[in-house]
């Protein structure tokens, strides 16, 4: 029947086109078809297969003439094909490689032959694993060679491919697979028919009779973009046929076909035998690592969570509390049953803990009342010290009392090894006042660029134009202001409650300046005469060098230094700097400056600024010097 050659061209004869007859191309892995792809499975290793098909199809083009006076012309009558395929399957990805050989091929127009086909290379992704969604998608392409040796139209000339998309389910023993997709081919011009871009789609359907066979039927199309609709270029074609495993390592599939239209390639007859080495996937049905005798539960996965996970079966309920374990918090013990929490699957263990209300020198607030609450309690309320026993949990424990600021602290039960007590401070319920802050120089003149500091911390709003308002609890409070130039002031002001006051500082101006290598003063220190007694007069400027090191712990180490004129023995001389040294080593640590910043030593006469031996010389030289010896912020 003419519908079940090939195709009507024109009334022209023939001559060897330049394309692709052989429509059919082996499946690198599908399991239950011949001519569609399936959308495989997502591993949790690798895989190697490799297939050898060899398929063979009678006159897949045939030159038919609209003139009955003019024969028509078997282009192809006859191909036989050895496909070699192998393939690496991991994780949701493979490839692979086809590699075809024309064992034989005729037609009227060629000399019978035999060469190299178009190899092919095949990539797919599976995005859906059937076996876990229950609907299977993956994402597949083939890039072909030109690299055909026959003379008949049985290869590309140039570089062709598709790309697809494939949908597959299974219901009960039926597997159904749907592919899509776009292939590229060159151009090629048939008189009447001009063969380009083609869309394609496949339909296979495979039913498994046994565990180890069954059968398919496969259906395929194309047809071409650039001269859609004619019926020349969309050859329709079936294909059924059959598979069974030998052994756990290798498959036999066999099928027959026919062209159902009149299309280019749509043969009309075609079988294929496949023989592959395909080892078997389901020696362990339930991945569990554990075959054979050893897996006591085949189809049902070892859950491995440490118990009982050497005899393959699945333990729902390891406990056996009766809350299975994806409910249980605790699946090796049991739950205990007691009317708390007994759906976790947890036993619910207790322990005590006291509650104390205290003022922050640690006495007890008087008239207080406690509660402590959580998921775990109702609630249980006492005075200021209460005793309770808790479960595992998390707590808030709050009190309050007339005249006092209600606090709160929350916890965890059980509590921190050795602690057993939770201790909830309360403050005194605080009157506020305003307090007004002026600073200024001696002359006064308002301050820029002052930093101050409230009780330790930093002043809760800035010094501008040299005064700041702000609202304090009322009492006493510490003060801390400082400005670069000037010398610190540090002092105490007692705010009235519910009412302002005005503070006015009188910065002096600092008769010390930091340098990178030493404590500048522009005073001199004084001592009586012969002694290491300081004279009053020197205060203020120690002072200020006091001052300095608490404004600047960054200075570490601090050296000393006292010095004599020449006047007197050197041996006297150098023990009276030294202990003038270590007086003012003395003064300084009265200041709250740290000992172990402070190093004090005498030089005597040995170091003078001035080696000259008259009046002026011998009172430079007379001097206490400071020299940073270790800082931090290097």
């Amino acid at each position: 029947m003419i519908w079940m050659l090939a195709t009507a061209f024109a009334q022209q004869p023939p001559v060897v086109p330049d394309l692709n007859a052989q429509n059919y191309r082996p499946v690198m892995d599908a399991e239950r078809t011949l001519w569609a792809d399936d959308a495989g499975r997502i591993l949790d290793g690798g895989q190697f297969k490799a297939r050898a098909f060899v398929h063979y199809v009678h006159r897949p083009l045939v030159y038919i003439p609209d003139d009955d006076t003019i024969e028509r012309t078997i282009i192809v009558s006859d191909a036989l094909q050895l496909d070699a395929l192998a393939m690496y399957h991991y994780d949701r990805f493979r490839v692979g490689i086809d590699v075809p050989i024309y064992l034989y091929s005729a037609g009227q127009l060629t000399q019978d032959g035999a060469g190299l086909g178009d190899i092919a290379l095949d990539a797919r992704g599976t995005v859906l694993d059937r076996e876990d969604k229950g609907v299977g998608v993956a994402l597949g392409g083939r890039l072909t060679l030109p690299t055909t040796s026959v003379k008949a139209p049985l290869g590309q000339p140039r570089v062709s491919g598709e790309v697809f998309g494939i949908v597959d389910g299974e219901v009960d023993s039926l597997l159904l697979a749907f592919n899509v997709g776009g292939r590229f081919v060159p151009t090629s011009e048939l008189s009447n028919v001009k063969l380009d871009d083609q869309l394609f789609a496949r339909l296979g359907a495979g039913w498994q009779l046994v565990d180890d066979a069954g059968v398919s039927l496969d259906l395929n199309t194309n047809m071409n973009l650039g001269d859609f609709g004619n019926i020349a270029g969309v050859p329709v074609e079936a294909l059924l046929g059959g598979w069974g495993r030998i052994d756990d390592d290798f498959v036999l599939r066999g099928g027959v076909g026919t062209g159902l239209t009149p299309g280019i390639g749509s043969g009309d007859f075609r079988a294929v035998v496949s023989f592959g080495y395909e080892p078997r996937e389901d020696l362990d049905p339930d991945m569990d690592g554990l075959v054979g005798d050893e897996d006591q539960c085949p189809n049902d996965p070892e859950d491995k969570d440490d118990f009982e996970d050497l005899d393959g079966c699945p333990d729902p309920d390891n406990d056996k509390d009766g809350i299975l374990d994806g409910d249980d918090k605790c699946i090796n013990d049991p739950e205990d049953i007691d009317d708390f929490q007994d759906g976790d699957g947890c036993p619910d263990f207790t322990s005590q803990v006291t509650v104390k209300v205290q003022q922050q020198n640690g006495k007890p607030v008087p008239n207080a009342k406690s509660t402590v609450s959580g998921d775990n309690t109702k609630g249980q309320s006492g005075g200021a010290e209460l005793l309770v026993e808790l479960h595992e949990g998390e707590y808030v424990a709050k009190a309050e009392a007339v005249d006092w600021l209600p606090g709160e602290a929350t916890f965890k039960m059980p509590l921190p090894e050795g602690k057993e007590e939770v201790i909830i401070i309360l403050q005194p319920d605080v009157i506020m006042g305003d307090m007004k802050l002026i600073v200024t120089n001696p002359a006064g003149e308002r301050l820029t660029d002052v930093i101050w500091y409230l009780d330790g911390g930093v002043g809760p709003a800035p010094i501008n134009n040299g005064e700041v308002t702000v609202n304090v609890p009322a009492g006493e409070h510490a003060l801390d202001i400082r400005r670069e130039g000037f010398v610190t002031d540090r002092r105490k002001v007692t705010i009235p409650e519910k009412a302002s006051k005005e503070v006015v500082v009188v910065m002096q101006p600092s008769q010390v300046t930091v340098t990178k290598e030493k404590i500048d003063v522009k005073g001199t220190v004084y001592f009586d005469t012969a002694k290491a007694t300081i004279q009053a007069r020197s205060f203020g400027l120690l002072d200020d060098v006091a001052a300095v090191l608490l404004d600047n712990p960054q200075l570490t180490k601090i050296r000393i230094e006292g010095h004599t004129d020449s006047r007197g023995g050197a041996d006297y001389n150098r023990t009276l700097s030294d202990k003038r040294a270590k007086s003012v080593r003395e003064y300084l640590i009265g200041k709250g400056v740290e000992a172990t910043r402070l190093d004090a030593i005498g030089y005597g006469e040995d170091r003078p600024v001035d080696p000259r031996n008259v009046p002026e010389a011998w009172e430079k030289n007379r001097r206490v010097d400071f020299f940073i010896e270790e800082r931090s912020d290097e």
